[in-house]
């Protein structure tokens, strides 16, 4: 059983010590989360993504120590996939309030790591839940879009049935 553990630690570190794990590649975690994230939104609508859409997040989570470095990795992570969502969604806006308020999710999970890691990668998930529920609850983006409309324009794929399969 040792052996196995070891084989696993061993195939871990030749796989992401090289690269995702050093000290910038890490970075590069909550990028490529949004981008996976991205491929399941119209019009690419390649949904089976999103099964494995949120492992580099949660991997970045887990190697990540810092609250600074905590905040900063999950508002990356949201201005680039809710940026790419909102314009091909709702309309052209850059969502920051949003990914503002879904980065405090950090606090919580720092908070929580510092006792142990293990327990906050447990709590994780009902962590997100509540921090999106929070994010849809009060940011201003769809209450402004539904009463005033945007002051850039009307989105291209406004009343565009091919991508919107309508």
């Amino acid at each position: 059983m040792q052996e196995k553990l070891l084989q696993y630690t061993e195939l871990k570190k030749s796989l992401f010590e090289g690269f995702f794990f050093n000290r910038y590649g890490i970075w590069l975690l909550p990028l490529f989360s949004a981008v996976l994230g991205i491929f399941t939104s119209p019009p690419f609508n390649i949904w089976p993504i999103l099964f494995i859409a949120l492992v580099p997040i949660f991997f970045f989570l887990s190697e990540k120590k810092g609250f600074l470095e905590l905040f900063l990795g999950l508002f990356i992570y949201k201005l680039i996939f809710i940026a790419w969502v909102g314009y091909f969604v709702f309309e052209p806006i850059v969502f920051f309030l949003s990914a503002l308020i879904f980065s405090f999710l950090s606090v919580p999970f720092f908070l929580i790591s510092r006792y142990s890691k293990n327990v906050a990668l447990y709590f994780l998930p009902f962590l997100w839940v509540f921090f999106e529920f929070i994010e849809a609850q009060y940011s201003i983006v769809p209450f402004y879009i539904i009463t005033q409309g945007n002051l850039l324009g009307a989105s291209h794929l406004l009343g565009s049935p091919e991508f919107l399969e309508i």
